[in-house]
């Protein structure tokens, strides 16, 4: 007995899909090698996937011919590209910037001496949302994460480490509102802002140290109080911007506070390992708030000297991972990069899924991208993940039910050897053969 269904399959080349009769039978009549998709039970729903839109990113497409950095907006945004359909945006410079750069020398709330100005870092920034915003057709929303405060309202006085001065605390909101509204009027739609990335880290790049208590404080008595004066209050402020092993400390101490009242998100980073037990843990105590992975990427001075595969095995691990956890929302580092991995003002080089040789005008997609595109292809904005069991933890997958009725099946075999399934799903069974070190999706109605 066939049936027509959607089946892809991914190992060292490029990424094929193809519709062809798979072996169907009832589905009670296999129990050995089973994957069970239970249509039934079903859990979050799906908002998207995106990347992140640095100063790195943009350098690094001005030096390559324009038609080159259309062609790699289009795969990323386009109708025939993966499908991303948010943003992660900096507020002010990062670590990936070819250089240290504010909007402001200083900012006073109710000043009338304030000078806001966007540097050409930033108006170079704009012109590339814009042209994405042209590709996707559409505004995409936007994340903005500041990495540190103006440098004069920190306790060092410099945008590398440090606290924010507490009697700065609604300065630095109100800035960050100017920001929200010089962005709105280009057009750009900010739909949630961090309260600070990483600020449990005194990085040698631009950063700010906020203990649990701080970021409470500053959420409840100044962040949220500014956005709502503003008339900003639509804007979702997400927690924590950090690594997973600390996520659940940093929550609790934010949910008994009254900072939680304005709390619409945990954003959350990959760099201290897989703690998928923290997500699935958060997505139960707190489920009215969001979990969006809002950072990962391949460090050369952690993980540098690694292959393609594993590379890109990383990132289908971490995105099937987190998305059992609960999480709603996939943001990338960096979309693209140049040959070394930057530029980067102090030298922290890493992989990105598409690097670009800015000598030469060409790029290179590398195996990472076509994971995660193997990924955010099947997954369609308004999915809903649906539970499943399988028989070998040789298997990670996760499965949804997309808006149309399709059910999308992703299966990741990071093993030497290949596997078989019988995957059950809406009623019959389909038989499957995993290819070793491999990703795969089955789609079917």
């Amino acid at each position: 007995m066939g049936a027509n269904v959607t089946i892809g399959k991914l190992d060292h080349g490029a990424y094929k899909e193809t519709v062809r009769a798979v072996r169907a039978r009832r589905d009670d009549t296999v129990a050995m090698e089973v994957l069970n998709v239970y249509d039934g039970l079903t859990d979050q729903t799906i908002s998207g996937f995106g990347g992140a839109i640095t100063d790195a990113v943009c350098v690094t497409l001005e030096r390559l011919p324009e038609a080159v950095q259309e062609e790699l907006l289009q795969l990323y945004f386009g109708a025939e590209g993966i499908g991303y359909n948010t943003l992660r945006v900096t507020l002010d410079s990062c670590d990936f910037a070819a250089r240290m750069y504010a909007a402001a020398d200083d900012w006073k709330k109710g000043d009338p001496g304030n000078r806001f100005a966007f540097t050409e870092d930033e108006v170079r920034m704009n012109r590339y949302l814009h042209r994405i915003y042209e590709i996707a057709g559409k505004p995409l929303p936007i994340l903005l994460c500041p990495w540190s405060p103006l440098a004069v309202m920190k306790d060092n006085q410099s945008r590398i480490g440090g606290h924010l001065l507490k009697d700065r605390y609604e300065d630095w909101a109100d800035y960050v509102c100017r920001y929200i509204e010089e962005l709105q009027k280009e057009g750009f739609l900010i739909t949630a802002v961090t309260a600070q990335n990483e600020p449990d880290a005194w990085q040698i790049w631009d950063s700010c140290v906020f203990g649990a208590e701080e970021e409470a404080e500053y959420i409840a008595q100044a962040l949220a109080p500014a956005l709502k004066e503003h008339g900003l209050s639509d804007i979702g402020i997400w927690l924590w911007d950090h690594n997973k092993e600390r996520m659940l400390d940093r929550v609790e101490v934010a949910y008994e506070s009254p900072a939680w009242l304005s709390v619409k998100g945990i954003a959350f980073h990959w760099y201290t390992g897989d703690h998928f037990d923290a997500v699935r843990l958060a997505h139960r105590l707190y489920p009215e708030v969001r979990l969006v992975f809002s950072e990962g990427c391949v460090e050369y001075s952690r993980f540098g000297g690694g292959s393609g595969l594993e590379y890109a095995q990383h990132y289908a691990h971490d995105m099937i991972g987190n998305l059992r956890g609960g999480m709603d929302t996939f943001y990338d580092w960096n979309i693209v990069l140049d040959e070394e991995g930057g530029p980067n003002h102090v030298g922290n080089f890493c992989d990105a899924p598409i690097l670009c040789d800015t000598k030469a005008g060409t790029y290179e997609r590398h195996l990472s991208f076509e994971y995660i595109a193997a990924i955010t292809r099947a997954v369609k904005p308004g999915a809903i993940r649906l539970e499943t069991t399988v028989y070998t933890d040789d298997i990670e997958n996760a499965a949804f039910r997309n808006p149309d009725g399709e059910v999308a099946v992703v299966m990741l075999n990071r093993t030497k050897h290949g596997r078989r399934v019988d995957l059950r799903v809406l009623g019959k069974a389909y038989h499957v053969q995993l290819p070793k070190e491999s990703i795969s999706v089955l789609r079917v109605k």
